[in-house]
């Protein structure tokens, strides 16, 4: 007896739940006009949007531009085939851009800065990561490490950021994301080369 009633109890469910999809099915058919209506309703003149461009900062080397809460500086800017790391020159597979960094965060908690926080992109729209090979050369070299660091308030950090970019890449500028996690803020330096 106790199975029949499971079998009834789980019957009676997968009825129920079925009968709660059809009403479900009708109520959306109702509300969004399940049938035709003729209207005599005059043409109307599309509405009017606003498309707010959000502005996206852009700064020069030198110059400071703000992400999220950190302040950041392109302090210098060079191009080279290789790096020196004490023991040998470690060559580039297209052309190192060497970037020397400063950054201060604005807030009142401490944070981390991340490779990926940074990118250069060409006038192709070609996007260049940070180069491992090119970056552990120049710490090697007695450089100061700029990425996975720990950034206090108000205390600025300098460091060096290295890419390996294709040889013929023009128009590089740097695009700088913004710290916190979830924010989509991003700002861009023309690196001048």
């Amino acid at each position: 007896m106790t199975e029949e009633k499971k079998k009834l109890s789980t019957g009676a469910v997968v009825g129920l739940g079925c009968l709660g999809l059809i009403v479900l099915i009708i109520v959306i058919a109702a509300v969004s006009g399940g049938g035709k209506k003729e209207t005599t309703q005059q043409p109307t003149q599309p509405a009017k949007t606003e498309t707010k461009k959000e502005e996206v900062k852009t700064a020069k080397v030198g110059q400071e531009v703000q992400v999220g809460e950190v302040k950041w500086i392109v302090m210098d800017v060079k191009k080279q085939n290789d790096i020196w790391n004490g023991f040998q020159r470690v060559k580039a597979s297209g052309v190192f851009v060497v970037l020397q960094l400063k950054a201060e965060l604005l807030g009142k908690e401490s944070g981390t800065i991340d490779a990926n926080q940074l990118e250069i992109l060409d006038n192709k729209d070609r996007t260049f990561k940070y180069s491992t090979e090119g970056q552990t050369a120049l710490i090697t070299s007695g450089k100061q490490e700029f990425f996975l660091k720990q950034v206090n308030p108000n205390v600025p950090v300098t460091g060096y950021a290295v890419f390996d970019v294709a040889t013929d890449a023009q128009g590089l500028k740097l695009k700088i994301k913004d710290l916190r996690l979830l924010s989509s803020e991003y700002a861009f330096v023309d690196l001048g080369i």
